[in-house]
């Protein structure tokens, strides 16, 4: 998704509350190289409506342009999926 074209609040941080039995178990999803939370958030809706509690966290670099790629070292990159 161009980060043009996207609603409102779509390219940050997605993350919604479990409910139920399956409240207590918490998924992570994460986004390829060149995405954003936006590619895997029917993904983490269709899990919350199951009653898991998920996280879809924006990596670094990502959800604005291309060329901020570039300021971002791979080790960068794994520090929103760390509790």
């Amino acid at each position: 998704m161009a980060v043009e074209g996207a609603p409102a609040g779509w390219m940050q941080d997605w993350a919604a509350a479990g409910s139920g039995k399956n409240a207590h178990i918490g998924v992570l999803l994460v986004h390829g190289f060149t995405g954003s939370p936006p590619s895997m958030r029917p993904w983490g809706e269709f899990l919350h409506s199951k009653g898991y509690t998920v996280r879809v966290p924006l990596l670094p670099g990502h959800g604005t342009k291309p060329e901020d790629l570039n300021t971002v070292s791979y080790t960068h990159l794994t520090l929103p999926t760390k509790a």
